[in-house]
């Protein structure tokens, strides 16, 4: 996961988890080397990134949802339970 003091994504992004009411999640990865944070650095929106270790308790958290692929994304499938996970 990585962080950015400019806020991630475009218009159309930030958008689009307002319109599935994701805009207050956070997103994780299980993937060590995302590709995202390679884009990011590339076109210069962070230049030191920091990967930080999340606790897998957070699996079990009311809360928490899961998807299979970007959350944002047509067809993406996003739930809540252990079984989404």
């Amino acid at each position: 996961m990585f962080f950015s003091k400019s806020p991630g994504g475009s218009d159309v992004s930030r958008s689009l988890d307002s319109r599935d009411n994701l805009q207050n999640y956070v997103r994780v990865s299980f993937t060590q080397k995302h590709p995202m944070m390679y884009v990011a650095m590339n076109n210069g929106w962070i230049s030191n990134p920091v990967i930080l270790e999340i606790d897998p308790e957070v699996i079990c958290w009311l809360d928490t949802k899961f998807a299979d692929r970007n959350a944002v994304k047509n067809g993406a499938n996003i739930g809540g339970s252990l079984s989404d996970f």
